[in-house]
C-alpha cells in the first residue's frame, strides 16, 4: 500500500477545487509534510538533500519532535513547491499537469 493512500484524506489532487494557499510564514503541520512527499513519492532523504538541510530535520519535522528553524522549514517549503507539490489550508495537492 503506498503512503499516498494513507493521506488521501489530506490530498486534495483536483486542482480545479478551490483552496486558500496558506501563508509562506504559517506553519506546515507534520502531516502536510508527510502527505506531500507521498504525493510525489519522494523520500526524506530526497527532500532533505532537495531542500539542502539535514534528514534528521525532516524526520523530526514530520514526526511533530521539534519545529523547524524559520529558515529550515522555508527551504523545506521551497524544495516541496520546486517538486510539484502546493501546500494549502488543511493539505497539500499537486501542482503538477494531469
Amino acid at each position: 500500500m503506498r503512503i499516498a493512500t494513507i493521506f488521501r484524506w489530506l490530498i486534495r489532487l483536483d486542482a480545479n477545487l478551490p483552496a486558500r494557499q496558506i501563508s509562506k510564514t504559517a506553519q506546515m503541520i507534520p502531516a502536510q509534510c508527510r502527505a506531500a512527499r507521498a504525493l510525489i513519492d519522494m523520500t526524506q532523504a530526497e527532500l532533505a538533500g532537495a531542500a539542502v538541510v539535514l534528514t534528521s530535520i525532516i524526520a523530526d519535522c514530520e514526526d511533530g519532535a521539534s519545529t523547524p528553524r524559520t529558515a529550515d522549514l522555508e527551504a523545506i517549503r521551497k524544495a516541496l513547491e520546486r517538486a510539484g507539490v502546493e501546500l494549502i489550508e488543511g493539505g497539500v495537492r499537486s501542482r503538477r499537469v494531469k
